[in-house]
């Protein structure tokens, strides 16, 4: 695999995204997290994720995991103030893993199509 496919980034080190991160940098990934709980993103630091403290900052990934709650958290996160959309280009990965509704999912998918 290429060094950009060894890069993730992670928005949401809760629960899910922290275990994520975890698994990801013991395999020799790298990642770079982003949270608003800087505990949960000091800890994977300590482990050799990178940090940023909002998601525009997230660069030089082709894939970015969104751990978030809900579809207004994942609205924030791509298109709120230094949202994702700012640094996403055409074939970026986005992944959303909260539980939403199909409809949700389209309508992002639509506005991503449109950067």
């Amino acid at each position: 695999m290429s060094a950009a496919l060894h890069s993730v980034a992670i928005v949401g080190v809760g629960n899910m995204g922290g275990a994520m991160a975890t698994n990801l940098l013991g395999q020799g990934w790298q990642v770079q997290v982003c949270d608003l709980d800087s505990a949960k993103t000091a800890e994977l630091a300590r482990l050799g994720a990178t940090v940023a403290s909002v998601p525009a900052h997230l660069v030089d990934c082709e894939v970015f995991i969104l751990a978030v709650v809900d579809a207004p958290e994942i609205e924030a996160v791509l298109f709120g103030e230094n949202g994702l959309a700012t640094v996403l280009r055409a074939g970026h990965t986005v992944l959303l893993c909260p539980t939403v509704s199909p409809q949700d999912v389209q309508a992002f998918a639509e506005r991503l199509s449109g950067l």
